[in-house]
């Protein structure tokens, strides 16, 4: 019996042979890269005070205006069986476009009793250190710490079931 392993160089041939073509059309995503996150997302409308966001923005870039004042982005928060089936997956990205050396836009909990939120900051060395803060379930783009345009967060539901709504974030801060 002969060898079951191919080489790359046969793998490679193989695939150049076949007299196919892939249709990459429309919807077609490729999962598993940082980039992929924005690919098929919606532009949403600017918030510039407090919003609650639903099930219906999943996969919406939201610009975020510090300017206004401070407020509160409240997630949604899943209270049937099939709200929880709707919201795993559910995912956001929040872009600070405008700030105000005052004025904290704060990310909270629809379920302030079981839903939760945890996450990671990542920035450059020059970056100021507490610009955002993710702890206590609560995403905070912080002014007095040197929030800047163009911190980002992006907020994924990641379990979700009658009662509990669980969110993942992941926050970059600009230098």
């Amino acid at each position: 019996m002969g060898s079951k392993r191919v080489g790359l160089a046969r793998i490679e041939a193989m695939l150049e042979n076949l007299k196919r073509e892939i249709d990459w059309g429309v919807g077609t995503s490729f999962g598993g890269t940082a980039g992929s996150q924005v690919t098929g997302m919606k532009i949403g409308t600017g918030i510039t005070a407090a919003k609650e966001l639903a099930a219906s923005d999943h996969n919406t870039i939201f610009e975020v205006d510090a300017d206004s004042g401070a407020y509160a982005i409240t997630l949604p928060t899943a209270t049937t069986a099939a709200e929880a089936t709707a919201l795993k997956g559910w995912t956001v990205r929040l872009i600070l476009t405008d700030v105000h050396a005052t004025n904290d836009v704060t990310v909270v909990r629809g379920d302030t009793t079981n839903d939760s939120i945890i996450g990671n900051v990542l920035g450059a060395a020059d970056a100021a250190a507490d610009a955002m803060t993710i702890g206590s379930n609560v995403i905070t783009f912080d002014a007095s710490g040197g929030d800047a345009v163009g911190d980002f967060v992006d907020i994924v539901c990641y379990s979700a079931d009658a009662s509990n709504t669980k969110f993942i974030a992941t926050g970059v801060v600009a230098t």
